[in-house]
């Protein structure tokens, strides 16, 4: 296990040392292999979205440009099959939540705007919010590289 005591990424020298010694052919790994995926692959993209965010607006990242040249069909399906589940183990929490709770619609429309005391909503799962950047930022970068 590896830790760093800086929590802006752009000041973390354990990036700064990814940048240089590149993980893109690992991680390329195990987005491709089905078995490595299943149990790495959304670590695997966490990770991905942190090199993807390092310092793009200063320099060319060498993350962004191999994203963003990417043409291996297994590689993005393998992005998209990720994806995927994580939304679709988050539905099905959802519904399980919905279940259970039997909320009236008003409370339901109030859990929308009204948050808890710790500043969550009480209706809705915690949401991964790395996969989300990695989904956007996939998506940017391939949009990107077709102008």
């Amino acid at each position: 296990i590896l830790t760093s005591a800086s929590d802006n990424v752009s000041q973390n020298t354990m990036v700064e040392y990814l940048m240089l010694h590149s993980l893109w052919y690992s991680l390329c790994k195990i987005l491709v292999n089905p078995s490595l995926r299943s149990t790495l692959g959304t670590h695997s993209l966490s990770i991905l979205s942190i090199l993807l965010n390092y310092r793009k607006n200063e320099y060319s990242n060498p993350y962004n440009i191999k994203v963003s040249g990417t043409d291996d069909e297994l590689l993005l399906n393998g992005f998209g099959e990720i994806l995927l589940n994580y939304v679709t183990r988050y539905n099905c929490t959802v519904l399980a939540m919905k279940q259970t709770n039997q909320t009236s619609y008003t409370e339901y429309l109030t859990s929308w705007f009204w948050t808890t005391e710790d500043g969550l909503s009480g209706t809705s799962p915690p949401v991964d919010l790395s996969l989300l950047l990695s989904l956007y930022e996939i998506v940017h970068l391939s949009l990107s590289s077709k102008e």
